[in-house]
């Protein structure tokens, strides 16, 4: 495995924000930055990261006034929320057709930023890795979740005889993936021969620090609620990036087939979301206080769209699309409800992505 690269505070959190988060800002009580991609390489969004102002403002030689309202606002946490498969257009048909919905009041009173593009190849872990990282394939190491590496040796190859392995992080990495609860099998895992022949856990085959390892060492909390145990990947090289994961398994219960299950699984982290939300860890048995970051992944729309699909050619949703965006839609409602009730909204910057 190649050193991983670490940056500062400053570098990993901040390029993080700018490259695949966009500017931090709006003018708004609830910040909210809602994309459809990932990555942008304006100096305006840079200079918005470093005022706290909206791209906007700052493209145009942000006023003293703007500057000060800006920093005026304090963001103590984040709440990162992707949407797998949502795409810009479907974000415009439903608010349209939807004026009072949730998604459509977010992007009333955020900013929402359009001139973004997704990670190349777009995918679940290249794409969350740009938004965690700030880091492209070529940086990460990591262009899909199933990968070939030349410098390391097979599974089960526990003398590391042989380099050239295929690093599986997906549903196949776990003991058993027809389970929810599902756990990793580091006998599935490739071996590195240049560490004593030791599995390879995902964590580890990442290149890169990421912002739940910067967060954690200046005193914050972290907490992911993603659709495979795979994605403890987040930790970093240090294997520590985050103290509260979750990462029940998509794949089983043939939910990858059926809305109505997937969005009862979805349901359940919708759940571990709120539970954050009100101070616990995601199974609401530990009063730990609020994470500085909460990160979590919706599946509904993405099998809502390989289901059910669209009527015709310019993207208008079937009835079980629309059912399943309207899913989504409600658990968003009830997630900043929750940021209300618990007197969050000021101090939360919200985050509404794809995640590709």
């Amino acid at each position: 495995m190649k050193t991983p690269r670490h940056f500062t505070l400053r570098h990993a959190f901040s390029a993080c924000l700018f490259i695949t988060l966009a500017a931090c800002g709006g003018g708004s009580s609830n910040d909210v930055a809602v994309l459809q991609g990932t990555q942008s390489s304006t100096q305006a969004r840079m200079q918005a990261l470093a005022t706290g102002a909206s791209a906007t403002e700052s493209a145009s030689n942000t006023s003293a006034a703007a500057l000060a309202r800006n920093k005026a606002k304090k963001v103590e946490r984040v709440l990162l929320l992707s949407i797998d498969g949502l795409h810009q257009f479907d974000l415009v048909n439903y608010i349209a057709a939807h004026p009072t919905s949730a998604l459509a009041t977010l992007v009333a009173r955020g900013t929402q930023y359009t001139q973004t593009t997704s990670s190349r190849p777009s995918d679940s872990f290249p794409g969350t890795l740009a938004m965690t990282t700030g880091g492209s394939p070529a940086s990460t190491g990591i262009y899909y979740d199933v990968a070939w590496d030349d410098r390391l040796s097979p599974a089960g190859d526990t003398a590391c005889a042989k380099r050239g392995a295929v690093a599986a992080f997906d549903g196949q990495a776990n003991v058993d993936d027809t389970v929810v609860n599902a756990v990793l099998d580091p006998n599935k895992f490739p071996r590195d021969p240049d560490l004593g022949c030791t599995p390879v856990y995902p964590h580890s085959f990442l290149r890169v620090n990421t912002i739940f390892e910067v967060i954690k060492a200046h005193g914050g909390r972290t907490a992911v609620t993603d659709k495979h145990p795979s994605y403890e990947l987040l930790n970093g090289p240090s294997g520590k990036g985050i103290d509260d994961f979750w990462g029940p398994e998509n794949d089983a219960n043939g939910a990858k087939k059926d809305i109505a299950k997937m969005q009862a699984y979805d349901e359940t982290k919708v759940q571990a979301v709120i539970n954050q939300i009100d101070g616990f860890e995601h199974t609401r048995s530990t009063h730990v206080g609020v994470p500085t970051i909460i990160m979590m992944n919706f599946q509904s729309a993405n099998i809502g769209e390989k289901v059910g699909g669209y009527a015709d050619a310019i993207g208008t949703p079937t009835a079980a699309l629309t059912g399943a965006f309207n899913y989504v839609d409600g658990a968003l409602a009830r997630i900043l409800a929750r940021l209300a009730a618990q007197g969050l909204t000021d101090t939360t910057l919200v985050i509404v992505t794809a995640k590709h």
